[in-house]
Order: C-alpha cells, then structure tokens, then sequence
C-alpha cells in the first residue's frame, strides 16, 4: 500500500538522504502482511482448502432426558447462519424429539416442535434415522412436519468436507 509522501520526508529526498519510514507505515505494513483472511483458522487446523462445506449435528438423547437436543437446534442454526449446509439427524432415543406434539404445553423446557419448524424455515435439514424409528414403532405421520428420514447416516461422517457433532 503506497503513502503519499509528507513534505518532510520529500525534503530529505532532495538533499540526497534515504528518509526512514513516516510514523505508522512499518506498523500499517505489517498489519496488512498478517490481515486473517476468511478460511485462515480452517487451514490451520488441517481443514480442506476453503473449509468446511456440511455441519451435521448428530442428537441421540430424547427431548426432556438432557439439553441436548436444544443445543444441537443452537448450533445447527449457528451453521447454518454462516452459509454451511446443515442437517440435524436424530438417532437412538433422539427420535423422540422430532414427533409431533413433542413439547407443546411444557412449562420447563418450552414447545420443542415449534422450534424445530423454526430452524427447517431457516434451511436446516432435519432427519430422523430409519433403525430406531421401527424400534419405537414410528412412522412418517408421526414426525413434525418437514422432517425426513435418512436411510443412511453413517455416510454423512465419512464426507472430508463435513463436520460432525455427537451429541
């Protein structure tokens, strides 16, 4: 980054003598030298170039045993704010969480389906897997409106793009 030069400094050059640097250019120059730039932290760590595409959140407590599946609805929404495709796959007790009416009335912890609506508007993909569905007897009419199922979950932790939480 040129700086246009100061009287003073012009003066120095005509007499012939190598002015130093105006106060502040050795400090503006090196901030610009080691200015983040987005995906910096990401290639630090190892990461693919450009980061991570996917967030996956996989949950497998049921809605009232923990505060985990209301975490997993946080941070999936947080990913999905900074442009990453994110899904939620409820597994294992975590199906629970995603029948309808799950939630609604409770004083404690508050209508669970009504936020789950709330990040599927927000683009988030929300899946149930297909194994504990059949453990619990559940069919497509029993989940919130929006939520599919997935056939095949493990493929999602496979992907070098994707990043994956167990909750």
């Amino acid at each position: 980054m040129k700086v246009p030069l100061s009287p003073a400094r012009k003066e120095k050059m005509k007499q012939g003598k190598r002015p130093g640097p105006e106060p502040g250019e050795r400090r503006r120059e090196r901030a610009a030298r080691t200015r983040r730039q987005p995906g910096d932290r990401a290639r630090r760590a190892g990461a693919a170039p450009g980061g991570i595409s996917r967030f996956v959140v996989m949950v497998s407590d049921a809605p009232f045993a923990s505060l985990k599946p209301y975490t997993a609805l946080r941070y999936a929404r947080s990913a999905r704010r900074r442009n990453l495709e994110t899904r939620i796959v409820f597994f294992a007790d975590g199906v629970l969480c995603v029948r309808k009416g799950v939630g609604r009335g409770s004083r404690t912890v508050g209508d669970f389906e009504a936020r789950v609506l709330e990040v599927i508007r927000e683009g988030v993909r929300v899946e149930v897997c297909a194994a504990p569905m059949r453990l619990y007897s559940l069919t497509g009419k029993d989940l919130i409106p929006g939520v599919t199922i997935a056939r095949d979950v493990i493929s999602y932790a496979l992907d070098e793009q994707t990043r994956v939480i167990w909750l």
